[in-house]
């Protein structure tokens, strides 16, 4: 792999991002979910699904000390993963893992996140790889739901961006299996917009619940303040 090709190179800050030919790029799901997370010294393990290009790992790993794993089924999704911690200044603490979450067995986590499958309604493209990404053909879900709960413990929170209507689905499967909802960030693409993505952090234990709202764009193209601020510390200006 050209990690230096600049069509499918990304530099941050800290860390440079190869994202392949095969479709797999980081957006803004991706760099919400990673940039919003906030993990304190009692976060010693860390699960990140579907890892694609590694970059929720990386950016977590930039900001903590945690031992994090990258869980990806897609043959190509891990190499790229794999190189990419490999190039990392935190190799030592990131490692790639090619398997389905199903069959994936591990000792519980202290935190695990995902920007999961979701594109239920969408046709399915013509590349495999991208059919694992973005369609709930590898693991719908229920099985999402089945499988996080089985791989935490009682302390774990479990950090999910999705939309809407998805997200609803999903706080009634961990509801099951008595994870609660304890923070919600409704993403929006302006101000006075409807949210069109829900950021959401589950945990069995009732400490409260906080919801806020982010609207990416101040007009047209332009990032609005809030989310320059929260991108600042990856991304170069």
């Amino acid at each position: 792999m050209n990690l230096n090709s600049k069509k499918n190179y990304f530099q941050f800050k800290q860390f440079g991002l190869y994202q392949g030919g095969n479709g797999l790029k980081f957006g803004t799901d991706a760099s919400i979910l990673g940039a919003s997370m906030n993990l304190d010294s009692s976060v010693k393990t860390v699960l990140d699904i579907g890892a694609g290009t590694g970059v929720l790992a990386l950016m977590l790993a930039q900001k903590s000390d945690a031992q994090i794993d990258g869980l990806e089924l897609d043959a190509e999704a891990y190499a790229i993963t794999k190189e990419n911690f490999a190039n990392s200044p935190w190799q030592n603490r990131l490692r790639a893992i090619h398997q389905d979450l199903q069959s994936f067995q591990h000792e519980p986590y202290d935190f695990i996140l995902s920007n999961p499958p979701y594109f239920e309604n969408d046709l399915p493209s013509q590349k495999p790889s991208i059919n694992l990404a973005k369609h709930q053909q590898s693991l719908n879900l229920r099985d999402f739901v089945v499988h996080t709960a089985r791989l935490s413990h009682q302390l774990t929170k479990i950090a999910v961006i999705l939309p809407c209507e998805s997200m609803k689905q999903l706080v009634i499967g961990y509801l099951k299996y008595n994870f609660f909802p304890c923070d919600e960030l409704e993403i929006c693409s302006f101000n006075d917009s409807e949210p069109i993505r829900t950021l959401m952090i589950f945990s069995q234990q009732k400490n409260g619940f906080e919801k806020e709202k982010l609207a990416v764009y101040e007009q047209k193209n332009v990032k609005s303040n809030a989310m320059k601020k929260l991108l600042e510390p990856y991304l170069l200006s």
